[in-house]
């Protein structure tokens, strides 16, 4: 157990922009293997009630679990759009609309990367192959946004509620892109029901008034 991950690590995030978004919060770090397993250990995949938007059935655990369960503070990855929907249905939040999630990562000053417009290296985020493979959530603090919000450069790719031609967005480049793929303006898209190890999620939920 990573003690960073027991405090509450939800990050306030002020509404407006060109959106007009309501205030919400979002998660410090991506969803971490030690906190899907618990999504897993009680038996989230069998339960349909979390499977509404879709993939019930279609798998029994994220691809390479044997192996992700021995990394438990890296990123969940290799999941679908559809586990990853399904674990927020269990925990009782959602996945981050694109509004939302380039809010976080720009503030409201408009920056090109999590941290400000400075061109990313190896201090701030894990990318370009450097490294090889997802790493610990939080490892590279100077690539976080001012309010603390982690790994929104690199590291892995985050499903996006929003949808385009029956595709899910992604967003935040991963390990094994460019330094051009992590700005703020960078987006890709790809079939719900795909996984790969590039891949996780992260959450966001309502501001309680």
């Amino acid at each position: 157990g990573d003690p960073r991950l027991r405090p509450d690590n939800w990050v306030m995030i002020e509404g407006g922009g060109p959106a007009s978004l309501k205030p919400f919060q979002i998660a410090r770090y991506p969803v971490t293997v030690e906190e899907y397993r618990r999504f897993v250990e009680d038996e989230g995949y069998r339960n349909k009630r979390w499977w509404r938007a879709g993939g019930f059935a279609k798998y029994t655990e994220p691809r390479d679990w044997d192996e992700q369960v021995q990394h438990p503070n890296r990123p969940v990855s290799s999941v679908s759009w559809y586990e990853a929907s399904a674990y927020c249905a269990w925990d009782g939040v959602r996945l981050p609309i694109e509004a939302e999630w380039e809010r976080a990562l720009r503030g409201p000053d408009g920056r090109e990367y999590p941290w400000g417009n400075e061109e990313p290296d190896e201090s701030r985020a894990n990318f370009d192959r450097k490294v090889g493979n997802p790493t610990p959530v939080g490892l590279y603090p100077a690539g976080a946004t001012p309010e603390g919000v982690a790994d929104m450069a690199g590291n892995v790719w985050e499903w996006m509620e929003d949808g385009y031609d029956q595709q899910r967005v992604l967003r935040g480049g991963s390990f094994f892109l460019d330094s051009r793929n992590l700005r703020a303006s960078f987006r890709y898209s790809d079939n719900p029901g795909d996984r790969s190890n590039s891949v996780g999620f992260r959450c966001v939920r309502e501001v309680v008034p």
